[in-house]
């Protein structure tokens, strides 16, 4: 179950962040209608997302997408602040590595950097991970200097209460505001990614 919650949201977005043609449109350059298409509408439409960042190698968020359309980058603001420990904690694994002028270019998997977590923010709980972006080929030219993040969230509502009945086969899912239900057959504290504890998920087998 906490691996299922941990690494879900992470791995649920690489499909779109290994891929040549996000990097040159995203980190090279940065189209905003293809990033409408492939991004935004596609976190939400085919991932079920709830919102969706870009940000930039300030860590400065240049895109947003919220529900069905596209919002100012600076509404999400308060969301970019409350994920920043999974933005961190990327950039930190990237400056360990060396530039890419200087080194034999990484690509694809090898590239790829994640981090997941569970991100409260606005008086809502959400599911969130956040990748960067790296092209999955040698034939692309990379930067030298720190690559667009992206940030993509799942709130935790009564949606995905549902999904996790169908995809773990477990019954009476619920979130507990409080600490753990010890009543309940089973508990998983909820941890943020600030290591606070701001409630529990109780579910029967």
């Amino acid at each position: 179950m906490k691996a299922a919650m941990v690494c879900g949201p992470s791995s649920s977005i690489t499909s779109a962040s290994i891929w040549d043609d996000a990097y040159l449109n995203l980190v090279r350059s940065f189209d905003t209608s293809w990033a409408d298409i492939n991004i935004g509408n596609y976190y939400a439409q085919y991932m079920d997302h709830d919102v969706t960042l870009l940000l930039d190698d300030r860590n400065r968020p240049i895109y947003a997408w919220r529900g069905e359309t596209r919002v100012a980058p600076e509404s999400e603001a308060a969301f970019t602040r409350d994920a920043l420990p999974l933005v961190l904690k990327i950039r930190a694994r990237e400056r360990q590595r060396p530039v890419a002028s200087k080194a034999p270019p990484l690509v694809a998997f090898e590239a790829l950097l994640t981090a997941s977590g569970v991100v409260k923010s606005g008086g809502a709980v959400y599911l969130t991970g956040a990748s960067t972006i790296v092209p999955e080929t040698t034939e692309v030219t990379q930067l030298d200097r720190p690559t667009v993040i992206v940030l993509s969230a799942k709130r935790m509502d009564r949606g995905f209460l549902v999904s996790l009945k169908d995809d773990l086969r477990i019954q009476d899912a619920a979130i507990a505001g409080g600490a753990a239900d010890a009543r309940g057959s089973s508990t998983l504290p909820i941890i943020d990614v600030h290591g606070r504890t701001i409630g529990a998920l109780n579910w029967r087998p």
